[in-house]
């Protein structure tokens, strides 16, 4: 009896795994800076202290918008850590390649990751990535 001759294993491109890298970390990032803002008391910064130096008033205004932006911290790391999370464990699907390719024009768009995520970007759209992705 003839057996089909197997098919070829597909190799993983080094950017599938410098983008799993970058996806782990990106979200310990936002894990970590979600548990910092749920845990600890806002401060204010030097400037803002100087500015509320003998004015409570504008001090507590100012206390407020760090309260602010640490419950706009902890819900972006609430809904982003998932995605990241997905996203460092992607299948080798074609709606993997297009995950990746949102996540990276996202992180682009945050501005943190931007050193990382351009190059990441750039090897992403090579040919040799989009047939690991192409199942």
């Amino acid at each position: 009896m003839n057996t089909p001759p197997p098919l070829p294993k597909r190799t993983q491109p080094t950017v599938v795994l410098l983008f799993r890298i970058f996806c782990m970390g990106l979200a310990g990032f936002l894990a970590l800076g979600g548990l910092v803002s749920l845990t600890s008391e806002p401060r204010l910064g030097i400037i803002d202290t100087m500015l509320a130096d003998g004015d409570e008033s504008l001090r507590d205004q100012l206390m407020e918008e760090e309260r602010r932006k640490n419950r706009i911290m902890l819900v972006l790391s609430c809904v982003l850590v998932p995605l990241l999370l997905l996203g460092s464990a992607l299948p080798a699907r074609a709606w993997g390649h297009a995950y990746g390719m949102v996540i990276l024009i996202a992180s682009c768009l945050l501005c943190l990751p931007i050193v990382f995520a351009i190059p990441l970007f750039i090897f992403w759209l090579k040919p040799e990535t989009k047939r690991y992705f192409a199942g």
